[in-house]
């Protein structure tokens, strides 16, 4: 179904309610303009009753009224400051975060006219909230707490008649208020730490609605389940490490090697919910819970697992949790314990003339009793063959004898693990015949099982981009942060970089006379990497170098890194287009000279417009643009270009037939051009020429067409 729909949105009555929910109203039209909104207010148990203390008021002080509003029908979902949600919502209702979050620290607000100097000995300080009250007996000697209820400007007038001498209110509702000015002091987060949901904004609708899972699809990430390895920190994967970098919420089991956390940035959160026998457990419900709490909040959320997930680590719980309430995941295999107790000490599960295969099974089941493993409960067991394909008539003759079912399912997946990877499903009695046109060029394991039936595939089509799969053709420099958002919005990103980038170390003779430009141009995240090459290798001093203009938040990050600040940056339009409107309005002088950092196929439109206004430019060549040759064309649902080199890569490599078959994503102006020149129109071009907002572009598309 098409993504076109009315809604009608409930939210309390409250002044700064009202402004947030429009507020958040809009921010999901400018997302996805099929959808329009009809606001209802509605007074809470909380707004009628200013009496009884937060601390003595129900779980759903704050949302009885829309909560049974959105159970009857009478509106079809409902907006909450995301802090006022129960713990435990109502069976029947579903919910998430929205991810433009205010800033979360409290602020303190004295009275009109006054200064800190104002406060007395024995204040008397609002608060309704322990952790408030935890601030005012560590900040003050002595001071009186008075109860305070109501809306923002009741608090503020009742401050101001001097009912109160200073009060502690969340920054955000002030600035959401055009209150700002009434702030005195910000509160840091270590001075008083904010509840989790301060500064979110929270949907709650009737569960199962799947206009509204569809909409969640959008807003929350695709969840990470990832084996760790077997307890060396060294023997997790490279996919897995970079998982770990990205994410917000770690959830690890107990048998993973601790120094694997130390890949987290400084602000995720780790969160033991390991299982240990005999020990102390995390029962499996609270772990699953945990998953759907974070997901719905909108974090990046990693599981790490020890091993691999999918061997005896109830992977299948966990994931079906998510895929029931209509959220992604993705899964990384590990390496198993199984591996390196055989491979790793010599011990081989297979050795020529020794052992042909091997059996795995666990005496344990559900519960923790013990089952038996006798030799019929053996032959049981889920069959994996290597190296028989070429001989699969064969081996299905021997299963046949042996008493297998002919209707017994099996499958073949080829070229496990890689983005070629395709898997076929067939009984015993026909798949020698489905395997007739097999070329023998992609490896195949062939297994036996009721576990191979196509029911138990990992269910890839919750995300906003419903497992479909994304050719991205950057460069190794953007690949991870491209693959990480389009796993994150629920795809399957297919990795063929079309282009190497490679230093070009001889425009260090550009630099030697850097004095005598006025300003230097780096344009992409690329550039600013060649550049710190160029200059770690030749002793450049960086004291030297002019003003720097670049364009986009990652080359703007990038310079961050080796210390630079840029003095000109776009804040929106990224393209040549934005940089040139900004240059001329905001940097004045004639006659400016200018050295432009560039590839080998960066186009003129910079350097022209420069020029055009006066000024004197020089390109140097900071990298060149190397193709990259691949042996059989990509096969996917949609393809995305970040450059113009990568356009021309691919249509010398495999034509333009696929792109005008699938979906086509261009980052930015040149590489429509480049397609266009081709004879293709991309389906697509972003707003603004970045990884994120290209796949972002490419989820709305999806979301509201396939």
């Amino acid at each position: 179904m098409t993504f076109k729909q009315h809604f009608i949105v409930g939210a309390r009555s409250s002044n700064l309610s009202m402004v947030q929910t429009q507020n958040t109203l809009n921010a999901i039209k400018a997302d996805l303009n099929n959808l329009s909104f009809d606001l209802k207010p509605f007074s809470s148990a909380g707004d009628k009753d200013l009496n009884t203390t937060l601390d003595k008021s129900p779980a759903d002080f704050f949302t009885d009224m829309l909560d049974k509003a959105v159970l009857n029908g009478e509106i079809d979902c409902a907006i909450h400051s995301a802090k006022d949600l129960p713990d435990i919502l109502h069976n029947d209702l579903d919910w998430f975060w929205l991810p433009w979050q205010a800033d979360p620290r409290d602020v303190i607000v004295l009275p009109k006219g006054q200064s800190f100097d104002d406060i007395p000995k024995n204040p008397r300080i609002g608060i309704s909230s322990d952790r408030r009250k935890a601030w005012a007996d560590a900040t003050f000697t002595q001071w009186q707490n008075k109860n305070i209820r109501g809306t923002i400007e009741k608090r503020i007038e009742q401050l101001d008649n001097g009912d109160f001498d200073l009060l502690l209110m969340a920054g955000a509702a002030l600035v959401r208020l055009n209150l700002q000015e009434r702030i005195n002091k910000w509160l840091s987060i270590q001075e008083l730490a904010p509840p989790e949901g301060q500064g979110f904004i929270a949907l709650t609708f009737k569960k199962g609605d799947q206009r509204f899972i569809k909409l969640r699809s959008f807003y929350t990430k695709s969840c990470c389940f990832m084996g760790s390895g077997p307890g060396d920190e060294n023997l997790c994967t490279v996919e897995g490490i970079n998982a770990l970098q990205n994410c917000d919420i770690c959830l690890h089991d107990a048998l993973i090697a601790p120094r694997l956390l130390e890949n987290l940035k400084d602000t995720a959160k780790a969160i033991n919910v390991g299982k240990r026998a005999d020990g102390i457990q995390v029962r499996q419900d609270k772990i699953n819970q945990l998953l759907l709490d974070y997901v719905r909040r909108g974090f990046n959320v990693v599981r790490l697992k020890g091993g691999d997930p999918g061997v005896f680590a109830r992977l299948p719980e966990e994931t079906e949790t998510l895929s029931n309430a209509g959220l992604a995941y993705w899964v990384i295999p590990g390496l198993s314990s199984l591996s390196a107790a055989t491979t790793g000490t010599g011990m081989l599960l297979t050795r020529r003339g020794v052992s042909r295969g091997f059996s795995v099974i666990t005496p344990r089941v559900a519960g923790g009793e013990t089952k038996s493993i006798m030799q019929d409960i053996r032959s049981k067991s889920s069959l994996v063959f290597f190296m028989a394909i070429k001989k699969i008539k064969i081996v299905c003759q021997q299963l046949l004898a042996d008493g297998h079912n002919p209707e017994e399912s099996v499958a073949v997946v080829f070229a496990a693990g890689t983005r070629e990877e395709n898997i076929l499903h067939a009984k015993i009695k026909n798949i020698a015949e489905q395997l007739n046109n097999y070329d023998g060029k992609k490896p195949g394991l062939f297994m036996v099982g009721k576990f191979t039936q196509a029911q138990y595939l990992h269910n890839t089509k919750n995300g906003a981009l419903k497992g479909i799969k994304v050719i991205l053709t950057c460069s190794d420099a953007i690949m991870p942060n491209a693959k990480s958002v389009v796993r994150a919005f629920g795809g399957v990103p297919l990795a063929y970089p079309l282009i190497k980038l490679q230093t070009n170390f001889s425009a260090a003779t550009s630099f030697n006379n850097i004095t005598q430009y006025d300003w230097i141009a780096l344009t992409s995240p690329s550039a600013v990497r060649c550049f710190k090459q160029i200059i770690v290798a030749n002793n450049l001093d960086l004291r030297k170098l002019p003003n720097i203009m670049v364009t986009g938040t990652k080359t703007k990050t990038e310079l961050n890194k080796l210390g630079l600040q840029a003095d000109l940056s776009p804040d929106d339009d990224f393209s040549s287009e934005g940089i040139l409107k900004l240059f001329q309005n905001k940097v004045s002088g004639n006659n400016l000279n200018i050295l432009r950092c560039i590839s080998s196929e960066a186009p003129q439109t910079l350097s022209n417009g420069l020029q055009n206004m006066g000024h004197k430019v020089d390109d140097v060549i900071l990298y060149n643009n190397i193709p990259i040759k691949y042996d059989h064309t990509p096969n996917g649902d949609a393809i995305f270009f970040a450059s113009a080199s990568a356009v021309t890569s691919f249509i010398n490599q495999f034509g333009s037939d696929l792109l005008k078959k699938i979906i086509t994503v261009s980052i930015g102006k040149p590489c429509t051009a480049k397609l266009q020149s081709y004879g293709i129109k991309p389906t697509l071009q972003a707003n603004q020429a970045t990884v994120e907002a290209s796949i972002k572009k490419l989820a709305v598309h999806c979301l509201c067409n396939v």
